[in-house]
């Protein structure tokens, strides 16, 4: 914060500005060797001079990015999904069963809940923290935010000549200890430049957005080295088909 300091007659009026003493037009005494100059126009000087600097160091500070308010928390649970389907049951008749996907950011779990919707009966109940499924309008509308609030997406995207398309929201599902690791919520976004006439868009960056602690995992990821991929089990499961 700029303050500007206190005035205090006894002192040398000049103190801050380090201006030689008679340099002031409008003087009240003046002595054979030396002139005092107005105190009102020394506290007057010293307080535009402050506010002028203060003025300049707004001036030239780099704008901040507001932070995005969320309508997801990083401490309650969230559903991801929620549907229904009529089934055809083994006696010939029919019922009706809720899905429901929910996710803990807390323990990092997964929980896949079927209900009878006719009989609010529970069907089955699973429950895991190895899950890929995709954000829900909610998630989408967070992770947008926290990609546009970001300061280096933020500048990026600023200086963009053409219009900018943030797409994608697929789940980054990577081995145990690694930060989308099991019971993380990281969700994977091409931030790219329409450039008209073109038929690819260039992209400005590959970005990671964390949907359990609500914040940039990463701001320049290489998803041909670093995706699902990378996960040694998925690369086990896709070498059997």
């Amino acid at each position: 914060m700029c303050r500007s300091k206190a005035f205090s007659p006894s002192s040398d009026l000049t103190y801050a500005l380090h201006i030689p003493v008679g340099s002031w037009t409008n003087r009240r005494s003046t002595r054979a060797d030396r002139t005092f100059e107005d105190p009102a126009d020394s506290i007057m000087t010293t307080s535009f001079l402050s506010i002028a600097t203060c003025a300049l160091a707004l001036a030239l500070a780099p704008a901040a990015v507001a932070q995005p308010s969320l309508r997801v928390s990083a401490t309650q649970p969230r559903t991801l999904a929620d549907f229904t389907d009529n089934l055809k049951m083994a006696d010939g008749t029919y019922a009706t069963w809720r899905s429901t996907v929910s996710y803990d950011p807390v323990s990092g779990e997964y929980t896949k809940l079927i209900v009878n919707h006719d009989t609010g009966q529970e069907v089955s109940r699973v429950v895991t923290r190895d899950a890929m499924v995709t954000p829900s309008v909610v998630e989408e509308e967070a992770a947008l935010a926290i990609i546009k609030a970001d300061p280096t997406i933020s500048r990026l995207m600023s200086r963009s000549r053409y219009p900018v398309d943030i797409s994608g929201g697929f789940p980054l599902t990577r081995e145990e200890g690694h930060g989308c690791g099991p019971g993380s919520r990281c969700l994977q976004y091409d931030v790219m430049e329409i450039v008209p006439g073109q038929r690819a868009a260039r992209r400005i960056r590959y970005v990671i957005v964390d949907l359990r602690r609500l914040e940039m995992f990463s701001t320049d990821f290489n998803a041909d080295l670093e995706g699902n991929l990378a996960n040694p089990t998925a690369r086990q499961q896709s070498s059997r088909y």
